[in-house]
């Protein structure tokens, strides 16, 4: 296979497939900005469900107008003006049951990035009380972008910018550390060069023996907590103050993820920036 056939290969399985629930009145703009600069600059795709009723339905979703406001679109731009930029956007309005039509979407394309909204709330373990975008979440197999409603936010939602100076990542063994790193390189490929901080952090008595061939990509710290798992990267994320947590999520059983909240939904819950779930095997 010749050099520019791989590198066409490699540039389609890294483009985002974004699906983007719209369900209620609060935290829009800000999960809606990210998906749609993540899935522009990526040359991807984007599928906005919007499951709101009339009365909750107070804020446009503006693709165009977003667009035009970040520099990639003149004003005036037409519908044809954006697949003309490399956007696949496509917006479905459903009414009735919101958990099911979302789920039915959901099971009819193959999304590799779901982008939801969160509130602030604490972090109990068990999923009797699960809210709608968790429940959601739960049904989705593929890596996941928690937003906050009172938080950081990595994409500017003016100027489509993004800001990534602190990352946070949990380090429970090399191939944890392996799977997120290399979601970081994908999502960074996307923009203008950045090296960001990462700091590592490991719950135990000593951090994981890994190699770290992304030196290149950022600046690399260490730390480790003997506290559990959740409070040791919660107690991180008040000292290092990140714009971004990115969690490795093994891929679990299916009972597992419906009986107990995963650990990336518990610092969704609680986190003042946004907490990305990256799903290995």
């Amino acid at each position: 296979m010749d050099e520019q056939k791989q590198r066409s290969i490699t540039k389609s399985a890294n483009k985002l497939k974004i699906i983007l629930p719209i369900y209620g009145e609060a935290n829009i703009q800000a999960p809606f900005a990210h998906a749609l600069r993540l899935a522009q600059a990526s040359r991807g795709s984007l599928e906005i469900v919007d499951v709101r009723s009339e009365e909750e339905a107070l804020e446009h979703i503006g693709v165009r107008n977003l667009l035009v406001k970040w520099g990639v679109l003149l004003p005036g731009a037409h519908r044809s003006d954006v697949e003309e930029a490399g956007l696949n956007i496509k917006k479905i309005v459903r009414t009735g049951n919101k958990r099911k039509e979302i789920l039915r979407r959901m099971a009819k394309r193959t999304h590799n990035m779901l982008v939801v909204g969160t509130e602030k709330q604490p972090a109990f373990p068990f999923s009797s009380f699960r809210n709608l975008p968790e429940k959601i979440a739960a049904n989705f197999k593929e890596n996941i972008l928690y937003i906050p409603s009172d938080g950081k936010n990595i994409i500017d939602e003016n100027t489509g910018e993004l800001t990534l100076k602190t990352i946070l990542i949990p380090v429970k063994n090399k191939n944890s550390y392996t799977a997120a790193m290399q979601y970081l390189n994908q999502i960074l490929s996307f923009f203008p060069p950045v090296r960001p901080a990462v700091i590592g952090v490991h719950a135990g008595a000593a951090f994981p023996s890994i190699k770290r061939p992304h030196s290149k990509i950022c600046q690399w710290l260490q730390t480790v907590r003997y506290e559990e798992t959740q409070e040791a990267i919660l107690q991180c994320a008040k000292i290092y103050n990140p714009d971004l947590i990115i969690i490795p999520d093994k891929t679990e059983m299916k009972l597992t993820r419906f009986l107990r909240r995963s650990l990336t939904e518990r610092i969704a819950r609680e986190a003042a920036c946004p907490v990305l779930k990256s799903v290995y095997k």
